[in-house]
């Protein structure tokens, strides 16, 4: 038989689309192709190459959740980014505050971030992605500071440390 033949006999047992039934196979039930092959009563090639033609492989899935990632976030940014000014005059520009130093880092993640929606290069957006994160880390132990939970945070995250450097 060929991949036609097998293909309308399978959609003619199941009385679904072949994608219908390879998205049940691959995604709901995780079927490798061996079982996949024998279930739908097909050769295990023909499995793969449905698999494969629908983007359903356990690979092709993972790139394809990472590239919708990807533009979400960047999608995101774009929106955040919606009328910032990188002009704008710095409110704290002369004062070496904490208030200053908060100011300066929201700035550099606006930055990053508009850098991140306009740039193509992998790797430098992978470096993007880590000072953004790093950035932010940042911010959030400032709050943390401001608001009196960073010591007693930093007691808790050692405490945890000491525990499983003990064990």
């Amino acid at each position: 038989m060929t991949n036609k033949e097998y293909q309308e006999a399978v959609e003619k047992k199941y009385n679904q689309s072949l994608y219908e039934i390879m998205y049940d196979m691959c995604v709901i039930q995780n079927v490798v192709p061996v079982q996949g092959a024998s279930i739908l009563g097909v050769p295990k090639q023909t499995f793969n190459q449905w698999r494969n033609k629908f983007r359903l492989g356990p690979m092709q899935r993972r790139a394809d959740l990472a590239v919708d990632l990807r533009r979400k976030s960047i999608d995101e940014y774009k929106i955040q980014l919606e009328g910032i000014n990188f002009d704008r005059p710095f409110a704290s520009k002369d004062d070496y505050s904490l208030a200053g130093f908060k100011e300066l880092i929201e700035r550099y993640i606006e930055l990053y971030k508009y850098k991140r929606t306009s740039n193509t290069d992998t790797f430098a957006e992978m470096s993007l992605v880590l000072q953004i994160g790093i950035f932010e880390q940042i911010l959030s132990h400032l709050d943390d500071y401001s608001d009196g939970r960073l010591y007693e945070k930093f007691l808790n995250e050692a405490s945890f440390t000491k525990d499983d450097f003990d064990n």
